[in-house]
């Protein structure tokens, strides 16, 4: 049985690192990707698929915990922010392009893309803590601006929805 390890972004219950807040929607980043997370595993689970939920403020608490359980996959999920509201969309990133954790990616900013309606802002590499310290292929998911109104208004009431295309874009790389 395959193995995935969902990171939910940020200190659990927001205590002390929140993430992103809109303070405005009462929003917080921790917990839309607590929310999500839960959900992605129960859709995965449902597939037949064993999960693993991590969420804590040390990274490298996160990392180990993904390699003990010896994941095959990993997927860490967030709320992007910027200074400027203008700033929308989703985005997926990979440690590196050329590997499994692009082509992971790929599936799943197609899927926030078609199924959310989502800005596509696109694949990007990141040297990112939690994708160079997993020994399996790892994505990071910024599944919307949590500060942009419209963004924001998703990431608030369609989060099974998030899930959902999560779920599509795992299911279709895993079964390529």
């Amino acid at each position: 049985m395959q193995k995935i390890c969902i990171n939910a972004g940020h200190a659990p219950y927001g205590i002390p690192d929140p993430g992103a807040v809109n303070t405005n929607l009462g929003l917080r980043e921790s917990d839309v990707a607590r929310n999500v997370a839960f959900m992605l595993s129960s859709l995965l689970e449902g597939s037949g698929y064993e999960t693993m939920i991590v969420q804590d403020d040390d990274l490298q608490i996160i990392c180990d915990n993904a390699n003990e359980f010896e994941a095959d996959y990993f997927v860490s999920l967030h709320c992007n922010d910027y200074i400027s509201i203008e700033a929308h969309g989703a985005e997926v990133y990979c440690f590196e392009f050329g590997g499994e954790g692009e082509k992971l990616a790929e599936l799943i900013q197609d899927r926030l893309v078609t199924d959310l309606d989502m800005y596509d802002r696109g694949i990007r590499e990141a040297n990112f803590y939690v994708l160079r310290h997993t020994a399996m292929p790892a994505v990071l998911v910024e599944m919307g601006f949590i500060n942009n109104p419209k963004d924001a208004e998703k990431l608030m009431h369609k989060q099974r929805e998030f899930a959902e295309a999560i779920y599509k874009g795992i299911m279709y790389y895993l079964e390529d």
